[in-house]
Formats: C-alpha cells, sequence, structure tokens
C-alpha cells in the first residue's frame, strides 16, 4: 500500500513537471519571438536611416495615444487656435491685419525652430531680454489652470476611446461636420491676408 501510494506520487510530480516545462517553452518562445521582432524592428530603422539620431523605446498604446494628443491639445488644435486667438484680439483692437498675421504666425517659424534646435531655454537666451521677461510673466495668463484641465479632459477622452467613438462616427456621415469646420477655417480673415501675404514671398 505505501509502495503503490509512492508511485502515485511520482507519477503526479513527473506530470508536474512536464506540464511546467511546456508553460516555461512556452513561456520562452514567446520571448525569443519578441526578441527577433525587436531585432527586425531595429534593422528596419536601420536600414532606413532612422538610427542615425537614436531609437526611443515605446508601445503601440503610448505611441498613439500620445501622437492623438500632441496633434489635439498642441500641435494642430492648440498651436491653430492660439495663433487665432492672437490675431483676433489684435484686430479687434484695431491693428492691420498684415501687422497681426506678422506678429503671431509668420514669426511663429523662428521662435519654434529655436526651441527644436536646442529646447526652451535656447530660445529664452535668442530672444530679448523684452520678449522673455514678457512671455515668462504672462503666459500662465493664456494656458492656465482651466487650459491644463481641458487637456487633461482631451487626453481622457483618447484613452477612454471617446475620440475614436466619435471619429468613427464622423466617418459614417462622410466627413460632414469635419468639412464644415475647414470651411469655416478656410474663410476666417487671417487665412485670407495669410495668402496674399505669402504671395509676396513666392514673388521675392
Amino acid at each position: 500500500m505505501i509502495k503503490m501510494e509512492n508511485e502515485e506520487t511520482i507519477q503526479q510530480k513527473t506530470r508536474f513537471d512536464i506540464a511546467a516545462a511546456l508553460r516555461e517553452f512556452g513561456v520562452a518562445r514567446i520571448i525569443i519571438l519578441a526578441f527577433l521582432l525587436l531585432l527586425f524592428v531595429l534593422a528596419l530603422a536601420k536600414g532606413l536611416g532612422s538610427t542615425k539620431a537614436g531609437v526611443l523605446e515605446t508601445d503601440f498604446r503610448e505611441e498613439a495615444t500620445s501622437d492623438l494628443f500632441g496633434e489635439q491639445a498642441v500641435l494642430c488644435g492648440g498651436v491653430t487656435a492660439l495663433i487665432e486667438a492672437g490675431f483676433d484680439t489684435l484686430i479687434k483692437a484695431g491693428y492691420k491685419a498684415e501687422i497681426a498675421y506678422f506678429e503671431v504666425l509668420h514669426e511663429l517659424k523662428l521662435i519654434v525652430d529655436l526651441i527644436q534646435a536646442g529646447g526652451m531655454m535656447h530660445m529664452w537666451d535668442s530672444v530679448s531680454n523684452t520678449a522673455e521677461y514678457g512671455g515668462l510673466t504672462r503666459r500662465d495668463k493664456v494656458i492656465n489652470a482651466e487650459s491644463r484641465k481641458a487637456m487633461k479632459q482631451i487626453l481622457e477622452d483618447i484613452n477612454s476611446g471617446k475620440f475614436a467613438e466619435e471619429w468613427t462616427k464622423e466617418w459614417t456621415v462622410d466627413l460632414k461636420h469635419m468639412k464644415a469646420l475647414e470651411k469655416e477655417e478656410s474663410e476666417k480673415q487671417i487665412e485670407q491676408v495669410g495668402r496674399e501675404i505669402r504671395k509676396l514671398f513666392e514673388r521675392s
């Protein structure tokens, strides 16, 4: 009786060891495949010349959600809204449209190039002391707690899938809302003035 129990115990242990080995082999295969995929992506990036500056590690979720946030809150949505607000403020105060365009839109590239080349401090060091002091002491009046709260909500809508749902529905109506917004944007004074000013640069 004791001998039979020992044999049964050994058999159970053997089955357990085999199952554990299979599980470990499965995990190992996943790790190996992931490593091979990483090598393939790095090789592809090197072949395209993308590794000259460097490669940043990320995942699909992080890249997709941060990309959407950057577009909506800063790069496309935020910047254009800021430009238009500045332009409209000057126009309502009686400034010429051409002057307003140059001050809030045309010169923006100069500032962005400085930031891109050397960071925020490089830009502050490159502009006049008057521009630096005015910018540092007044920027929080423009981008304030309410602005940051709105940015947080934009990110939450992206992460929750709310924006994806809205964007999917927009396609079902042939981008009707977006086309209306495009038409509205193209008819704004800043766009009309900008088209004429850019023609002057094309001639030179």
